[in-house]
């Protein structure tokens, strides 16, 4: 009995040496670190900015109808592809620019300037009908805006003018054709249209998607001396039923066309195409392209 106990122990012990001797072996290189063959790489950056290119995200402070950014405060973004629900899009990349020039007041003043005049409507777009000159009436935010800090480490340096809607609500650039500065047919975020009658009697909500009675069609300029008042509101008249697509802009009496002086602009000849619901009912989304669809009350 005695010797089979001995043997037992011996067994015992032999099978708790093999145990130990099992999970050292599992966790020894977990341990002492596993060899990993292959050269460390960095991630690579994302793209730079582009006219085709578009910001998914706010950085932070980045809020609607703020102040423009002070030189010294340009943001970091980071660019990606222009999918559905971006927070803006790229107007264009300034040139001559470096990492000394970024906090510059003078360049900032100079591509502020820059930004203002590359959203300008392009030429195509301008519609002349007689003494008049019609353009788009497109509303949106404009920043000047940088790379984010991963970029910059992987050596960018850029800056570029980025158009958000006024709400800093994300849209489609793909609505409209995808183009930038936006023609005639810009996405619903980016309509001018207003509260309460006249655009000068109302206070604008920051888009067309939300609810609104009426909508700047165009914007327009003549010279008071080559252009009556009939004239104005003859040319509105067209440009209404070009713009909605109806032989019959006002839609049966549901919405008023009228031709009102621009708010924005002090000198004579500057007038707005507007269209308004008759009556109290408001809309949500833009009458621009409408066509034969029913008025988008809201």
């Amino acid at each position: 009995m005695t010797g089979d106990r001995v043997g037992m122990g011996r067994r015992a012990l032999g099978g708790a040496v093999l145990t130990a001797v099992l999970c050292i072996a599992v966790a020894l290189p977990g341990l002492i670190g596993r060899h990993v063959t292959g050269t460390p790489a960095l991630p690579a950056p994302p793209p730079a900015a582009a006219p085709d290119r578009c910001v998914d995200t706010a950085p932070p402070g980045a809020g609607p109808d703020g102040p423009e950014y002070p030189s010294t405060q340009i943001p970091g973004v980071t660019v990606g592809a222009c999918d559905a629900g971006v927070w803006g899009r790229f107007v264009t990349v300034l040139p001559d620019t470096s990492a000394s020039l970024l906090l510059s007041p003078d360049l900032w003043v100079r591509d502020v300037d820059a930004c203002a005049s590359a959203q300008a409507p392009a030429a195509g777009s301008v519609r002349r009908d007689g003494a008049l000159t019609w353009y788009p009436a497109v509303t949106g935010q404009l920043h000047l805006v940088g790379p984010a800090a991963l970029a910059r480490a992987a050596g960018q340096v850029w800056l570029a003018c980025l158009l958000t809607t006024r709400s800093g609500r994300p849209f489609d650039p793909r609505a409209a054709g995808g183009t930038v500065p936006f023609d005639w047919a810009a996405p619903a975020e980016f309509g001018d249209c207003y509260l309460g009658g006249p655009r000068v009697a109302g206070v604008r909500p920051p888009s067309c998607v939300e609810q609104h009675r009426g909508q700047v069609l165009a914007r327009g300029t003549f010279d008071p001396t080559a252009a009556t008042a009939p004239d104005v509101r003859r040319s509105c008249q067209r440009q209404a039923a070009r713009l909605l697509g109806a032989d019959d802009p006002t839609r049966d009496g549901r919405l008023v066309i009228a031709a009102v002086r621009d708010p924005d602009v002090p000198e004579e000849g500057a007038v707005l195409c507007t269209a308004t619901t008759a009556d109290s009912r408001t809309l949500v989304g833009t009458l621009i392209g409408l066509g034969s669809q029913p008025l988008p009350y809201g």
